[in-house]
């Protein structure tokens, strides 16, 4: 089967899809990455073909992710992030779809539905955090508010309205165009194209986050999407610098933008000076390792796998990412999550919350005081490393990518039969 594995985001997103296509292929099918040209690495590490999307991946994310996102920016910044570029992006979507048997696309709301309808093409929906109404957590893409149930679920009902919104400006007049039937947008999600319900793959855990009492059977939270990276060698100088005692602390913010790198930097030094601890730095998408560093500081600018790199520190500190976040808690180790925007902050209180590390750090208030009184809690308290241990053990025995593959086959299977 041609299966085509549409990631609109960032390494966070594409970074799983990749792991994905790579099992599909494992299996006999065959899978192609469709995915912003920056990240084309990823398909080559899992051996997958790879077919640019339109659009910057750094201006995409940069727009949506950038510090200081609220209820009130989010949506505009996404206006801003699709000016111009929505149009081919859709174009080359709707060809994956109609080269394909089926088709597994991150959310981009209700117009892949429409594309799936059009072509015939069997569709899934994947998502590494929870976007279905419910009133037990607050929506991921925008900062949890302590509000209650009622304040949720109304928040839901907004963000879907919105979500219609931008679709009626920007997709709508290209379904139009292509004879493609336009989804009217509602207050929650529809999940079904003619008879068929399509399946919503949560690709993290219940361990982590539990099911909500209100979303439909069509949502299956089947676990997260791990790396299996054996064979894996670092450089001598990681490795050298892994040798030696104690073990340090990762610190990395990903694919996350920073309006000031230096300012940045500068916060992270003068907290490891002032808690003594050994780190790796990892740069993400910044030129962080251009600068010196001391001894018991190591910049690592080469790809280092999380599920090779972590088991060997004693603490993680990152943006919170869904990826990354389920790297460290795997990993048994605890975790500090410096939130940027969209679900980050969601992670970070999920982390907070089951004991596997203190209170998020928003990034916008990262100095370097505020970091190391973050630091010393996280490899102080030895209940965020007896509860990271217990979650580490739950998420090893998961495997979300295979339980992943099954669902597609079995619904291409029962798709023929009918």
């Amino acid at each position: 089967m041609r299966v085509a594995l549409i990631a609109i985001g960032s390494t966070g997103d594409t970074q799983p899809m990749a792991l994905l296509g790579k099992e599909l292929m494992k299996h006999g099918h065959q899978a192609q990455l469709f995915a912003f040209s920056a990240l084309e690495p990823l398909a080559i590490r899992a051996g997958l073909p790879f077919q640019a999307l339109p659009g910057d991946a750094a201006r995409f994310i940069g727009g949506i992710m950038r510090p200081g996102a609220s209820p009130f920016t989010y949506f505009k910044r996404m206006h801003e992030s699709l000016d111009g570029t929505i149009e081919p992006l859709l174009d080359e979507i709707y060809k994956a779809f109609q080269g394909a048997d089926a088709v597994v696309c991150t959310f981009f709301g209700a117009t892949p539905y429409a594309m799936a309808e059009k072509t015939g093409t069997v569709f899934f929906q994947v998502n590494f955090s929870p976007i279905d109404p419910t009133g037990q957590y607050g929506i991921p893409v925008m900062r949890t508010l302590p509000l209650g149930h009622s304040f949720n679920q109304a928040l839901y009902r907004l963000a879907y309205r919105m979500i219609g919104a931008v679709e009626r400006r920007y997709a709508h007049p290209w379904c139009a165009q292509k004879g493609v039937v336009k989804r009217p947008g509602g207050s929650k999600p529809d999940y079904r194209i003619g008879e068929r319900r399509v399946p919503v793959l949560y690709a993290f855990s219940e361990h982590v986050v539990p099911r909500a009492p209100e979303w439909s059977e069509a949502v299956h939270e089947i676990g997260f999407f791990f790396e299996d990276s054996h064979g894996f060698a670092p450089s001598a100088a990681l490795s050298s610098f892994l040798d030696r005692k104690p073990a340090p602390i990762y610190i990395g913010f990903g694919s996350m933008p920073s309006c000031d790198e230096q300012k940045t930097l500068c916060a992270l030094l003068d907290a490891l000076v002032k808690t003594k601890l050994r780190a790796i730095l990892a740069p993400g998408w910044s030129d962080m390792c251009s600068a010196e560093f001391p001894s018991h500081i190591h910049c690592e600018d080469k790809f280092v796998p999380h599920d090779w790199l972590f088991p060997k520190v004693q603490a993680v500190v990152h943006h919170g990412g869904a990826g990354t976040t389920a790297s460290g808690l795997r990993a048994g180790v605890p975790t500090l999550i410096v939130p940027h925007g969209g679900d980050q902050f969601f992670w970070g209180e999920r982390v907070y919350s089951l004991g596997c590390g203190p209170k998020p750090l928003p990034f916008l208030k990262l100095t370097g005081s505020s970091l190391a009184n973050r630091l010393e809690k996280l490899v102080s308290n030895a209940s965020y490393r007896r509860n990271a241990v217990r979650m580490g053990a739950l998420l090893r025995e998961e495997s979300g990518i295979l339980r992943a593959v099954k669902m597609i086959e079995q619904e291409l299977n029962d798709t023929k039969l009918h």
